[in-house]
């Protein structure tokens, strides 16, 4: 728990005024961009290092922290005060009794992803379910309800079969497979992200299987289903690495993995996607954890996304679709 002076550094030094200012700092790492202020990026990122490995049951304050950075990067921290108050007494509040780094990790993960030492970690930093939980229970789609770019264009090509959409939220992605024809089933960590599914689905006339789950228990049937969808599926590279694999064992011969991520490009821009290296991947580690699949596609770009609230900007992501052999 070496961790934990870190922190009560981290929580000592917030003694600001909202809107008045920083009136002390202690040397922590936050990039100050003009008096009074800070961007939250570099913030959600060192509390999100210094945390992941200490704590396992009070992810939800490094997430609504790096959910706060996603939201108001770069406006500034004094746009929200309430939030931004209400937050940062949380977290001291939390170092101050301890108990946050009492609790056990990874007590629930299976040992192949345990034994790696790293707990998982969702796309914002976060273990929580109550986290996306809340997310989803916010009006409207948090990512909209159209489908992703990529995916609707990969789609329009591919044979009708059985998908499997990882981590898919609220369902716009799979909505739209099943609109395509497709037998789809829906899977996320949110049971409130997936009644919108089901919600949206039975809006448009369609039907929707739904999988409550965590990624790191997921084990498909071995050639199941035609298709396996993976659009800002952001894990550690251990669990990332352990997913994967299970789709390529879950695709059918001539079956296909469409996938579109952000890379370490993405960090600064603000335009959305997890504050934290570490959930971020490069085209090469794609590759080499795909080489069960024959990649047609494997490219970076930057592009202009338009998803809901939190996707909203000039974009770094890596596209790959690829096909078993």
């Amino acid at each position: 728990m070496g961790h934990q002076p870190l922190l009560r550094q981290l929580a000592d030094g917030f003694d600001h005024r909202i809107g008045g200012g920083i009136q002390r700092a202690v040397p922590i790492p936050l990039h100050l961009h003009e008096p009074g202020f800070l961007q939250l990026s570099e913030l959600a990122t060192e509390v999100r290092l210094a945390e992941a490995r200490a704590l396992h049951q009070r992810g939800d304050i490094i997430a609504a922290i790096a959910d706060l950075a996603h939201q108001t990067q770069p406006r500034r921290f004094a746009e929200q005060p309430e939030k931004a108050t209400e937050l940062l007494h949380h977290l001291r509040g939390e170092l101050a009794d301890g108990a946050a780094l009492r609790r056990p990790c990874l007590a629930r993960h299976p040992p192949s992803y345990a034994d790696t030492g790293i707990m998982q970690l969702d796309r914002y930093g976060s273990m929580d379910v109550l986290y996306w939980d809340q997310r989803y229970r916010e009006e409207g789609f948090a990512y909209g309800d159209q489908p992703n770019d990529f995916l609707r264009e990969q789609a329009a090509e591919l044979p009708v079969g059985d998908a499997f959409c990882l981590a898919e939220g609220e369902g716009r992605n799979a909505v739209h497979l099943a609109a395509l024809g497709h037998h789809v089933t829906a899977q996320d960590l949110s049971a409130v992200g997936l009644d919108k599914a089901q919600a949206l689905a039975e809006s448009r006339g369609l039907s929707l299987m739904t999988q409550q789950g965590d990624l790191a228990d997921w084990r498909p049937e071995p050639g199941s289903v035609d298709l396996v969808v993976a659009i800002w599926m952001h894990l550690p590279p251990p669990l990332r690495a352990q997913v994967l694999a299970a789709s390529v064992c879950a695709l059918r011969p001539g079956g296909v993995l469409l996938l579109e991520a952000y890379t370490p490009r993405q960090l600064g821009l603000g335009s959305g996607g997890p504050p934290s290296l570490d959930l971020l991947v490069e085209p090469d580690q794609l590759e080499r954890e795909l080489s069960g699949l024959r990649l047609e596609i494997l490219r970076e770009r930057r592009r202009l996304i338009r998803e809901g609230r939190y996707h909203q900007g000039e974009s770094a992501v890596v596209q790959l679709r690829g096909r078993k052999i």
